[in-house]
């Protein structure tokens, strides 16, 4: 098939593939849309189709994959109910889960299913993030350790690794921080990097630093973030 609109081509296979879950579960759906890159127009000749089908409680949910015109589409049949409950809920992935309960193109939405669950996704109560961000503090603290015994060692591998790790879930916990999640996974480190807490040098010295440096950097974020969720004593 023709790639010269890739984002257009993949919204047309999503609405094929709809089109198709409609006529055999028709009755017991209530909305459709589709999240990630197509939904923001970014498409490229790479991506694949994210597409969420909203149905009523006596179909279960499921999540499945299938090739459209050598375009490969994820579609997940969820109950309204479950969508709505997991729009609220916070881990400590959060800065990227919640774009996919926040953005969508609908490609179909009698109800007005989808402003409910917009809404609901940017309505959560602070207290679900102070619990998600108490477990990432362990998580990174973990991480660090991690990294360190690594440095200690001279295991590069295991250095660039854990070095790395430490960066994303301090990019994750950055974003419970600020109740403020990132666009895409694609983009969290060209978003990061200008919110601050010394990410910047920390994604310079693991892409051109030496060991040395990396250390510092890990360090110097540490000392900024350490505080979020940490526990009592």
């Amino acid at each position: 098939m023709s790639e010269t609109d890739p984002n257009a081509a993949r919204l047309a296979v999503a609405q094929r593939v709809f089109a198709r879950v409609h006529a055999e579960h028709g009755e017991h759906l209530i909305a459709a849309a589709v999240y990630g890159s197509v939904a923001r127009a970014e498409a490229s000749a790479e991506s694949d189709v994210e597409l969420t089908i909203i149905t009523d409680e006596t179909v279960e949910y499921a999540d499945a994959y299938c090739f459209e015109q050598g375009i490969l589409v994820e579609y997940t049949m969820v109950p309204a109910a479950r969508m709505l409950a997991a729009s609220r809920r916070v881990t400590p992935a959060w800065g990227i889960e919640a774009d996919q309960y926040r953005r969508h193109l609908v490609l179909w939405d009698p109800t007005g299913f989808f402003p409910t669950l917009w809404r609901a996704a940017r309505d959560i109560p602070d207290g679900a993030f102070a619990e998600a961000a108490h477990t990432a503090w362990w998580h990174a603290f973990e991480g660090r350790g991690k990294y360190h015994n690594a440095a200690r060692m001279g295991d590069l591998p295991r250095i660039h690794y854990t070095a790395w790790q430490f960066a994303y879930m301090t990019a994750l916990r950055i974003a419970l921080h600020e109740r403020r999640p990132y666009t895409s996974g694609r983009t969290i480190w060209t978003d990061v990097v200008v919110r601050g807490y010394g990410m910047s040098g920390l994604l310079a010295a693991l892409t051109a630093g030496s060991v040395d440096h990396i250390s510092a950097a890990i360090e110097l974020v540490w000392a900024e973030t350490q505080l979020w969720g940490k526990p009592e004593q």
